[in-house]
């Protein structure tokens, strides 16, 4: 028996007729299944979001590092989110912001160069954030690509 590495690719699943002829071994129709399997559950595995809370106090930029944060902007005065570069993302990355301002002030959520968030009808390259207010932003592509291309706010 060989043992198989698992890929993060979440591939179609095939089904076999009664007519069809099955063959074993690591490249065998016979462990297509298993193997497809195994590649969705490592494909789930990377992407269930395990969520790290972020205390920030002012302005931030997004860092390589903070996936699976939970951004929480406790700011007293007008601060700034520079988020993501949308197309070094997976799609369905998902980047979540809680707002807890203190004074009438906003949090400013700015997109990287001229990539926009996506809200109904309008392409925005900012959007405000007030006191209590939470967001949800989510890798999208508008060609069914891997990556990001647009971000889109998630209810």
């Amino acid at each position: 028996m060989a043992i198989y590495d698992d890929q993060d690719i979440f591939p179609d699943i095939n089904d076999y007729d009664l007519a069809d002829l099955v063959k074993g071994g690591n490249a065998g129709d016979a462990n297509r299944p298993i193997q497809e399997l195994a590649n969705r559950t490592r494909w789930l595995y990377n992407r269930q979001g395990i969520i790290v809370p972020k205390i920030l106090l002012g302005s931030y930029t997004y860092q390589e590092d903070d996936v699976n944060a939970l951004f929480c902007f406790h700011i007293a005065a007008n601060s700034t989110f520079t988020i993501a570069d949308v197309t070094t993302l997976p799609v369905g990355s998902v980047i979540r912001i809680n707002a807890r301002i203190s004074a009438i002030k906003a949090l400013t959520v700015k997109c990287i160069g001229s990539q926009v968030i996506y809200a109904g009808a309008d392409d925005l390259s900012e959007l405000y954030m007030h006191d209590g207010e939470s967001i949800k932003l989510v890798a999208a592509s508008s060609s069914a690509g891997t990556t990001g291309d647009t971000w889109e706010i998630m209810d």
